[in-house]
């Protein structure tokens, strides 16, 4: 009878993880629809700091930080960085005042085996990452390719968050 009362107990807290995994996960369109009306809105106030002002230095190809307000509220931020070896993306999105969305890019410079050297008129998309959040936990991660930047030892959900938070700090 024990046993019984342990598997009916285990099946319970399982059915119980799964279905709050299954709330989180149906966020997703909302976060997307709510991602869709940022980006379509054309009348946002724009504030940009450029490589030093945010970076603290010079990137190679310059870089920029740019924060989107829509009455006075920050609902976007772009980290664009253009390196040695190609461009990095960073979009971050908030809701009442909450991180939503982060869109991660990284386009590679190919290297040119006939000419022995990067090409740098092009680019090649090595790394695309979407994580959903909600409530500062991250809900869901859609990554292609690895993500050269990330620290590995600290925990993504944390160093997303992190840079969210420095970057709306340095905006506002």
């Amino acid at each position: 009878m024990q046993i019984l009362i342990k598997i009916l107990f285990i099946c319970i807290a399982l059915l119980t993880a799964s279905s709050a995994d299954c709330q989180e996960k149906s966020l997703i369109p909302q976060i997307r629809k709510e991602y869709l009306n940022i980006n379509a809105n054309k009348f946002m106030q724009k504030k940009t700091l450029s490589n030093k002002d945010y970076l603290g230095y010079e990137a190679d190809g310059g870089s920029s930080l740019t924060g989107y307000f829509k009455k006075n509220k920050l609902v976007k931020i772009v980290s664009w960085a253009g390196i040695s070896h190609g461009v990095h993306i960073d979009e971050y999105y908030f809701k009442d005042g909450k991180l939503i969305f982060v869109y991660k890019k990284f386009n590679s410079f190919p290297y040119d085996a006939q000419k022995n050297r990067i090409n740098m008129k092009k680019t090649t998309t090595t790394f695309e990452g979407r994580y959903y959040f909600n409530d500062d936990k991250l809900i869901d991660a859609q990554i292609r390719g690895e993500n050269i930047f990330r620290d590995k030892q600290e925990d993504e959900q944390k160093q997303l968050l992190n840079e969210a938070d420095n970057y709306r700090t340095l905006l506002q």
